[in-house]
This record gives structure tokens, C-alpha cells and sequence, in this order.
């Protein structure tokens, strides 16, 4: 295996493979549309094939035959392909064809209703050219797979009935814009539905559709029920990847039909094909349960920022916390980033302290200084308190207590950690017991505590509070906690809700939350907090909230006044001077040494292998390596993976609309050229 100064930037160049310099063949001549004789009017039908193959990545031409005359657009087909039979979607009835010889002809229908929306193929075509992914991959989370009870269920229905609602008089000035992108900063405990009934009645009595995403399945049910309160006759569906094949199918079927206007969902309910949609809520936008696992790796956020401008529909990005790309999106499309008034915020929160900006006896820099206890024993006359960690269990990471190597697993190299006391060391990865733990560097026995969890911090706390009932809140997270003076310790995450709210919360280890590998650490931390902020009454009502470790005073500060949007504006000026997402385009390109090579000479063959531009230097420094194909197209890399691979970051920087195509031209015609060729490529949300 070489080394990776075998395989730096400078040798990646240098001996890249020459494609297409010498022998080129004449080119193709541009095909010609001609009438097609066929058994039916129009009866040729154009079908995008569910293949996620990048070199069939466009219609086909097939014939179709007089039993199929009435098929649709939308409507989903078996067709011959190669010596197979695959499934497709008609996209478009046309009469001509490019085809110089015979069509092959549809063989069966898959469906006997539309399941595809033009608004829906349209929006998939958009979010594969930005991914660089085929279209079948989007229309495979687009489309739910077929029912035959449901889509028989569906055409027995009556047609619905919805209610009218009265428009409210407006000012022209008032109104928002149609494609207007927003980020609202919510306040804890805010009810965001109750508080802008209006714009959710405007929208309906103009005859357009409203789409709400949450992250989880549970947050969708909870927005469905208020909404039937606050709207009882109007019909609301929740669509989800939790629910079964039949009723998925059966709710896709009555979205796309129009039976209902407004849908609650998660991740999947992006692509639902609401008709005439008008208005989209977007709740708690960099959740991790919004980005796709597999191609297309895209982001809700993405489909729907794209689908807001294909569809002209106002999008509205709701968060505790802040949003470096929704404030990006809201100011580059000439939308708001609404704050609530001061006095509403400082009404409306806890009352935010910092541990070190007190004043107390004993070790102030301890993990739990006397402020700590202080706090809880206040808290504890008034009601419940909430203790807040970044971890559970005892102690979740744990280093060689002499060289301070953190302490990872010999079969697997997974993390070590101690579940309980006296218990053996486990790995987090495969399971495995380590009775008699080894440093693999320096060989000595003894360890230390990295991270401190849940439990072990309720142990310290039982022994300073004895007689108060100490709960871990991973066991009780689904419950509420009734009755007073009980202690909460609970990783963040798994808080559970008191009756009245936490008289007063500490969040403990708060240097380990703002620890990040990722520029985004700081984003992260204050949303963390953000979120612990609604279990803990408000200032009116004494509710307090202490954060315990080394923060700057900045970040505190922006917290405690709830003052996301200047933070934003700041952020992103950071982001634009080094050129980092959601600022600039990156993608990362995955494969072997081979593979990448090949791609890059026929990524230089398509741009034009022009004069390379000008190195920036503190970006040299940031990245340990960087070069340019063309002007304004960064190539970082490469970096060794695992089995064997490499991985590649490409900046786009360029303000030339045809680069990322060419970009993904190249992997489709590496595909082309290499059998089973394992070049992966995903967008770059955060470096």
C-alpha cells in the first residue's frame, strides 16, 4: 500500500491518464424526430426507467400498444430493457420519436392510477442534478411502493368537501411573497400554530396546500393533533416512514389526489405531492434524521428549498437556536429571519447564568464547583431539577492515564467504556469485555476518565443529597415527572418533562458539548442548549438555568439574550472568507486510487485544462493540500479511507452554471468505462 506521500495532490496531476487527446472519434450526428406509426394516437410514450444506473439516466421511447391506450402520465409501466423486464414511469404521450429503428412495445400497466406527479418529477430531476445522483434514486423516496388493496380503496372514495374560511383584509405590503424563504427563532414553549392561525387560513382559502416537516414521528403526531384542534374541519394526514406498506400507499394516493391540503411528516413527507402547495414549515432544520442515508444523500432541506422555488411557495425554517444555512437561503433569496421582540425574549426564557461568573468558595474549575450545589439546593424548594450531560451510562470514553490515548477495542478499534462500577470495559462497537485493559501504545494498565455519563453523575449527586430522590431520565424520557424536590440527571436527548417545568436546570461539561472536529461545533452547541431551554420554567416564574465549564463569554452572551440572527450574519461572513458550505458547493468523491485518477483526467478533458489559478495560502494551511483543474475548481485530497479507498473534496467556486454539470457528466462516463466502478459521490453539508 503506499504511503500517502506516494499519493499526494502534485502526483495526482502529474501522471493523470490522457482521454480523448488522440483517436477521437468523429461525433454522432444529432438525432432527428420522426412521425411514428403506431396502433393508438400519440402512441409513443417516453418512460424514465427505476434504475439508479447512471448511464440510462434519461427517458426511453417505447411503443404503446391499443389495450394500453388510455395510459397516463405518471402512470407506472413494465417495459422489455436489454433481456430483463424493469419497471418506469410515463413522463410524456408524444406521437414522434428520435429512435431510427422499431420500439419495443409496453408490456403491462403496474398501476391503474397516476402515481407520479409532474410537479414531483420535476422537483427529483432538480435534486438528483444537485446531488450528482440518478433520478431513480429520488424517485425511489419519492414514490412509496404500490398497494393493489389501497389503490382500490382509494378510487371508492367520495370526493371531499372542504371547509371555506374567511380572508382576513390585508395590506398588499403585509403579505408575504410567493417564494419568499424564511427562518423564524423560536421561543421556548412558543405555540407556533396558535400564533399565526392567520397565515395557515390565508393559505388554504386560496386554495393551496401547506406541507410541515418535523424530525420524528412522534413531533409529526403531536402537530396533527393541534392542528385538528385549531382547524377541526379541516382534514389533516400524517405521513411517515413508520407507517406500513398499505397505509402509506393509501395516504401518497389521497395527497396526490387532492383529498387532503395539508400534510404533517417527516423526512419522506418532502416529496409528497401536495397539490398546489403554498406554504411549507420546516421545524428544527440540521436534525440528523433529515439527512438520507443513500444515494442521493440529499437533505429535507435542500428538497424543499428546491421545491419552494419550483413550485412558488413560501418556506419557513423554524428552530430553537440558530441556522447558519437557513440564514444563508433567507438572505439569498431576499427573505426575513424573524426574532421575537426583547421583551418577549427576556419574558420568555430562564433566567441564563454562567458558572463562572460567580463568585464561590472550594475548586472554581471542578467539574460540579459550589455553584453547582448551591443551585440545586435552591431548586430544590421550588420544585423539580434538572441536571443536563452529554452523555449516558458511567463512564463513555476513558483514556490511558499515561499517555492520555484515548482507549479503543484490539479487534475492532471501537471505543472502550465502563458501563457500571467494577464492571469490565466494553466496546461500544462490537460488544466485547476487556477485563484487563492495555494501553496499545504505551503498554500501561491504568486508566482515566474521559467523559462522565448520566450514572455516574447520579451517583455523585445521591451521595451530596441524601434523602432526595435522584432519577435517571433515560429510564423515565417517555413520562412525565410528577410530585417536588426530585433530582433529573439526564443526557441531553433523553430529558423527560416535570409537571410544572424545572425549577432550575445546570448543564454540566459544557466545554466537552462545544468540542467539534466540524466548523459547525458552536452552531451545534448553542442549538443543544437551545433545546433544553422548554423543560425549565421561565424568568416570570423563577426558573433558572446554569452552565458549568470554560465557555467563551460571546456564546454565552448570545444565548442568554436569544440573539441568534446577529450571530448568524456573523457566522456567515466566516464562512464566505474561507469558503466553506452553505456559502460554496462542495462534494465528496469516494473510490480508488484508479478510479479517482480516471475521473479526474476526464473531468480535466470536459472543463478544458486551461491555466491552473493561484493557490490560496492559509487555505494550503487549512487543508494540507489543495489544487486547482481549472479556476475556481479546488480539489483538497486526497485522504485515506477504509478498504483500500480514497476520498476527494471538490470546491466549486466558480459562478459558471455548467461546471457542476460537467462534474457530474465525468462520473457518469467513468461509470461507463469501469465495470462495477465504485466511485461514490455525496453534497458536502458542513466541513
Amino acid at each position: 500500500m503506499k504511503s500517502r506521500n506516494e499519493f499526494d495532490a502534485p502526483d495526482l496531476f502529474t501522471d493523470l491518464p490522457e482521454i480523448g487527446r488522440q483517436c477521437e472519434l468523429l461525433p454522432a450526428p444529432a438525432p432527428v424526430e420522426r412521425d411514428y406509426c403506431a396502433q393508438s394516437e400519440n402512441g409513443v410514450a417516453e418512460i424514465l426507467l427505476d434504475l439508479p444506473l447512471r448511464h440510462v439516466d434519461r427517458p426511453f421511447d417505447y411503443a404503446v400498444p391499443q389495450r394500453f391506450s388510455d395510459l397516463r402520465e405518471g402512470m407506472k409501466v413494465l417495459v422489455p430493457f436489454g433481456a430483463r423486464k424493469v419497471e418506469g414511469y410515463v413522463v410524456k404521450r408524444k406521437n414522434t420519436t428520435a429512435n431510427p429503428g422499431a420500439l419495443k412495445a409496453v408490456v403491462k400497466l403496474r398501476s391503474s392510477v397516476p402515481v407520479l406527479d409532474g410537479d414531483i418529477l420535476r422537483l427529483c430531476e432538480s435534486v438528483s442534478f444537485t446531488s450528482m445522483a440518478p433520478v431513480a434514486d429520488c424517485l425511489r423516496l419519492a414514490v412509496p411502493a404500490r398497494h393493489a388493496r389501497a389503490e382500490q380503496r382509494i378510487l371508492s372514495l367520495p370526493a371531499p368537501v372542504f371547509p371555506q374560511y374567511e380572508q382576513e383584509k390585508t395590506e398588499k405590503s403585509d403579505l408575504p411573497p410567493r417564494c419568499s424563504r424564511d427562518l423564524v427563532h423560536l421561543l421556548p414553549g412558543s405555540d407556533y400554530f396558535a400564533e399565526n392561525i392567520s397565515l395557515l387560513k390565508q393559505t388554504l382559502s386560496a386554495g393551496r396546500g401547506i406541507l410541515i416537516l418535523t424530525p420524528t414521528a412522534g413531533q409529526a403526531d403531536k402537530i396533527r393533533r393541534r392542528l385538528s384542534l385549531l382547524l377541526p374541519e379541516e382534514p389533516v394526514t400524517e405521513y411517515t416512514a413508520e407507517l406500513g406498506r398499505e397505509e402509506r400507499f393509501l395516504r401518497y394516493l389521497s395527497i396526490l389526489r387532492g383529498r387532503t391540503r395539508i400534510v404533517v411528516g417527516t423526512r419522506s413527507a418532502a416529496w409528497a405531492p401536495v397539490k398546489n402547495i403554498g406554504l411549507i414549515i420546516h421545524f428544527d432544520d440540521l436534525h440528523t434524521a433529515y439527512t438520507e442515508q443513500h444515494s442521493p444523500y440529499c437533505d429535507a432541506r435542500d428538497v424543499l428549498y428546491a421545491r419552494s422555488g419550483l413550485q412558488k411557495c413560501r418556506y419557513i425554517i423554524c428552530n430553537l437556536g440558530p441556522s447558519t444555512a437557513g440564514a444563508y437561503f433567507a438572505r439569498k433569496s431576499g427573505g426575513q429571519i424573524i426574532d421575537a421582540p426583547p421583551a418577549k425574549r427576556r419574558s420568555g426564557l430562564p433566567q441564563i447564568l454562567a458558572a463562572n461568573s460567580y463568585l464561590y468558595e472550594g475548586s472554581p474549575w471542578a467539574r460540579m464547583p459550589d455553584s453547582v450545589f448551591s443551585f440545586v439546593r435552591e431548586g430544590l424548594t421550588r420544585g423539580c431539577v434538572l441536571v443536563a450531560v452529554p452523555h449516558c451510562g458511567y463512564l463513555p470514553m476513558i483514556a490511558c492515564r499515561q499517555c492520555r490515548v484515548g482507549a479503543k477495542c484490539e479487534k475492532c478499534g471501537g471505543r472502550l467504556e465502563m458501563p457500571a462500577p467494577d464492571a469490565a470495559l466494553r466496546c461500544v462497537r462490537c460488544a466485547e469485555q476487556v477485563r484487563h485493559f492495555r494501553c496499545g501504545e504505551c503498554g500501561c494498565t491504568s486508566f482515566r476518565a474521559v467523559r462522565i455519563g448520566s450514572n455516574r453523575t447520579a451517583q455523585e449527586l445521591g451521595r451530596a443529597f441524601r434523602g432526595i430522590p435522584v432519577i435517571l431520565g433515560h429510564e423515565c424520557a417517555q413520562s412525565e415527572i410528577v410530585g417536588e424536590r426530585k433530582l433529573i440527571v439526564a443526557a441531553v436527548g433523553s430529558i423527560p418533562h416535570a409537571a410544572d417545568g424545572y425549577s432550575c436546570a445546570i448543564v454540566l461539561d459544557t466545554n466537552f458539548m462545544l468540542n467539534s472536529a466540524t466548523a459547525c461545533g458552536e452552531e451545534m452547541f448553542l442549538r443543544t442548549l437551545a433545546k433544553i431551554t422548554p423543560f425549565v420554567r421561565t424568568r416570570e416564574n423563577g426558573g433558572k438555568m446554569l452552565l458549568v465549564g470554560d465557555l467563551p463569554d460571546n456564546l454565552v452572551r448570545v444565548f442568554g439574550r436569544w440573539n441568534f440572527s446577529e450571530w448568524e450574519d456573523c457566522r456567515l461572513r466566516e464562512l464566505s472568507q474561507l469558503g466553506f458550505p452553505p456559502v460554496l458547493k462542495w462534494y465528496e468523491l469516494s473510490g480508488s486510487r484508479a478510479e479517482l485518477k480516471e475521473f479526474l483526467a476526464l473531468l480535466r478533458l470536459r472543463l478544458g485544462a486551461g491555466e491552473t489559478g493561484a493557490d490560496i495560502p492559509f487555505e494550503a494551511l487549512l487543508t494540507g493540500g489543495r489544487s486547482e483543474l481549472i479556476k475556481g475548481l479546488g480539489i483538497f485530497g486526497p485522504q485515506r479511507a477504509e478498504n483500500g479507498r480514497y476520498t476527494l473534496n471538490i470546491k466549486i467556486s466558480s459562478s459558471n452554471a455548467s461546471v457542476p454539470k460537467k462534474i457530474r457528466d465525468a462520473v457518469t462516463e467513468i461509470h461507463l468505462r469501469i465495470a462495477r466502478c465504485g466511485i461514490r459521490i455525496r453534497r458536502i453539508k458542513h466541513l
